[in-house]
C-alpha cells in the first residue's frame, strides 16, 4: 500500500514531525499517523496479508539493490536508470563518429599523424613569401576583384541605358516616319506644294495678326474687368440696399399716412400761429448758435496758441536738457531717447529704435541708471551757464550688473572732465574700476612733521 500526495497550496501534511514530499509515493505498512494543519490527525492503517518476514526480506534486498545502484530511493535509482541510457546512447553516438572519422581505429589514425608531422618536419619552406605579404597581396587582389565588379556592374549599367536610349531613338524614328507620312499626305502632290505654302503662309500671318489682336483684347478686357468676388459682394449689397429703401419707403407711406391724418386732425387747433411762433424760436436759436460757434472758434484758437507756448516752453526747457543729455544715453543704449512729463518736468519714458517703454515698466537698474544720467545732464547744462554744481552719489548703482556699471562708470568719467563728482559707496570691489582720485587721511605731529 502506497501513499502520495500532490500539493496544490502552501500547507503541508507531515509525519512523524517531517513534511510528506511532494508527488512522491510512500510504502505504508501497519498504522501511519498524518498531521492535517486545522483539521487534525489521520491515521491510515493497512490490513496484514501474507508473511511479514517475506516482506522485511524482500525490503531488505531492495535496499541492498539500491545501495549497489548508489541511490536512496526507488525514484533516485529510476533517474540514475535514466542517466545510464542516455550516457549509453552518447557512447554509441561517439563510438559510430569515431568509425566513420578513423574507419582503422585510433591506432591507425595518431600513425597517419606522426608521418604528417615528420613529413612536415622535412618540407622545404625557403623562399615563401611570409604571411604579412601574402596578407597584403590577398588584400590587393580582394580590392583589385570588387573594383572589377564594380566595373562590371557600371558596365552592366550603361549597357541597359543605352539599350533603353536606343528603344527610345526607334520610337522617336518611328513617330517621325509617322509624321513624316502623315505631312507628306497633307502636302498633296509635288506641283502642288508651291501655292499650298503661299497659301499656309498668308493664313498664319492672319492667325498670328488674329491672335496678336486676341491677346490685346484679352490683356484689356483682363485689366478693366472687374474682380468676381468684388462684383458678387457689390450685387449682394446692392440687392440689400434695394430691399432696405423698399422697406423704408413702405415704412415713410405709413408715417405720411399718419402724419396727414394728424394735421387734419391739428388743422382747428391753431397749428398756424405755432408754426410761425416756433419758427421765431429757430431764429432765436440760429443767432446763439452763431455767437457759441464764434466763442467756441476764439476759444480753440486760445487754446491751439496756449498749447504752441507751451510746447516752445517745453523745447526752450528740456531742449538743451535732452542735448546734454543723448551723448550720455548712447553709452548705455545705442539711439535711445528719454522723453518728459510736461505736467511734473521729470522723466517719463524711455524709447530704445522702434521700442518705447514708461518709466515705471523698466527694471530697477534701468531707472536708477536714468536718474544719475539725468542729474548728470542738469549738472552739465549748469556748468555751461556758468553755475558749477557738485554732483554727490551715496551708495548708487546698486541693482547695475556688471556690464552696465563699467558703462555707467564711463558716463561719469566723461562728465567729471568739466564737473566736480562725489561718490560715497561701502562697495569697494564693486567700484574699484571707477577710477578718480580717492581720498585718504594723513595725520601729522606737530612737533615731528607727518
Amino acid at each position: 500500500t502506497t501513499l502520495r500526495i500532490d500539493y496544490c497550496g502552501l500547507t503541508r501534511l507531515s509525519h512523524a514531525g517531517a513534511p510528506l514530499p511532494d508527488g512522491q509515493p510512500i510504502a505504508i505498512t501497519g498504522a501511519v499517523h498524518i498531521t492535517v494543519p486545522g483539521i487534525g490527525l489521520l491515521t491510515l492503517t493497512t490490513a496484514h496479508t501474507g508473511d511479514t518476514a517475506a516482506l522485511a526480506a524482500a525490503q531488505s534486498a531492495l535496499d541492498a539493490h539500491l545501495a549497489q545502484a548508489g541511490a536512496d530511493t526507488v525514484q533516485t535509482a529510476r533517474t540514475l536508470a535514466r542517466t545510464r541510457d542516455a550516457t549509453a546512447q552518447d557512447a554509441a553516438l561517439a563510438k559510430a563518429i569515431l568509425a566513420t572519422v578513423a574507419p582503422g581505429g585510433t591506432d591507425a589514425l595518431r600513425a597517419r599523424r606522426a608521418e604528417a608531422d615528420l613529413a612536415a618536419q622535412a618540407a622545404d619552406d625557403t623562399g615563401l613569401p611570409d604571411p604579412a605579404t601574402l596578407r597584403a597581396a590577398l588584400s590587393r587582389a580582394e580590392t583589385d576583384a570588387a573594383e572589377a565588379a564594380a566595373t562590371l556592374r557600371r558596365a552592366e549599367a550603361d549597357h541597359a541605358a543605352g539599350q533603353t536610349r536606343a528603344a527610345v531613338a526607334r520610337a522617336d524614328a518611328g513617330a517621325a516616319d509617322a509624321a513624316l507620312l502623315r505631312a507628306s499626305d497633307a502636302a498633296g502632290p509635288p506641283d502642288r506644294h508651291a501655292s499650298r505654302r503661299s497659301t499656309l503662309l498668308h493664313a498664319h500671318a492672319n492667325a498670328d495678326l488674329a491672335l496678336t489682336t486676341a491677346e490685346t483684347t484679352l490683356r484689356q478686357t483682363t485689366e478693366t474687368a472687374p474682380d468676381l468676388a468684388t462684383t458678387d459682394a457689390a450685387l449682394t449689397r446692392a440687392r440689400a440696399a434695394v430691399s432696405a429703401a423698399a422697406d423704408e419707403r413702405a415704412t415713410t407711406a405709413e408715417r405720411l399716412a399718419a402724419l396727414n391724418a394728424q394735421i387734419h386732425a391739428l388743422a382747428g387747433n391753431g397749428i398756424e400761429e405755432r408754426h410761425d411762433e416756433t419758427l421765431g424760436r429757430l431764429d432765436t436759436a440760429r443767432t446763439q448758435e452763431t455767437r457759441h460757434a464764434q466763442k467756441a472758434a476764439a476759444l480753440m484758437r486760445l487754446q491751439t496758441a496756449l498749447e504752441a507756448e507751451r510746447a516752445a516752453a517745453q523745447d526752450t526747457y528740456f531742449g538743451p536738457v535732452q542735448a546734454e543729455l543723448k551723448p550720455l544715453l548712447s553709452i548705455l543704449h545705442r539711439d535711445a531717447a528719454l522723453s518728459f512729463d510736461s505736467d511734473s518736468l521729470l522723466p517719463s519714458g524711455l524709447s530704445r529704435g522702434a521700442t518705447a517703454e514708461m518709466l515705471d515698466d523698466l527694471s530697477g537698474g534701468t531707472q536708477e541708471q536714468i536718474a544719475i544720467l539725468t542729474r548728470l545732464a542738469f549738472a552739465r547744462l549748469f556748468a555751461r551757464q556758468g553755475r558749477h554744481i557738485p554732483i554727490v552719489l551715496d551708495d548708487a548703482l546698486v541693482y547695475s550688473d556688471d556690464d552696465r556699471i563699467i558703462k555707467m562708470f564711463t558716463a561719469l568719467t566723461r562728465v567729471a572732465q568739466d564737473q566736480q563728482i562725489i561718490v560715497f559707496s561701502c562697495r569697494q570691489l564693486a567700484f574699484q574700476d571707477l577710477g578718480g582720485a580717492r581720498p585718504g587721511i594723513q595725520i601729522e605731529d606737530a612737533l615731528n612733521g607727518p
